[in-house]
């Protein structure tokens, strides 16, 4: 900051610009029955992902595209009257913000630069 103006003043070799480009795309499948006294649900869960983040001083950029899959299990058995006894499985997923999956050196501030591997 320049104390006399009171205005922020870019610093070159501290500054940077940067473009962030993502497309996800999802599909979710579900069956479901019953074998003798235990009903079931089968998921499985698509993701395609592009991802793009490139540096424009430097011309530098960072690609993914991926699939992941997520399956997912739900069951249930009656134990007679009104208990039932029930499992359930299915694989998580969260998205890091954009911020961190910058792979370029980040000021943070004088002190913190930041950089992902």
């Amino acid at each position: 900051m320049d104390t006399v103006s009171g205005n922020y003043v870019p610093e070159s070799q501290f500054s940077n610009a940067t473009d962030f480009s993502r497309s996800l795309q999802a599909g979710y499948g579900l069956f479901s029955g019953e074998l003798k006294s235990v009903e079931y649900q089968i998921g499985l869960r698509a993701e395609a992902l592009d991802r793009k983040v490139s540096e424009r001083i430097s011309g530098q950029s960072v690609s993914l595209s991926r699939i992941d899959l997520y399956p997912s299990l739900h069951t249930a058995m009656q134990l007679g009257g009104s208990k039932q006894l029930s499992a359930s499985y299915t694989r998580r997923v969260e998205h890091s913000r954009p911020r961190y999956l910058e792979p370029f050196i980040s000021w943070e501030n004088n002190y913190n630069v930041r950089r992902q591997p």
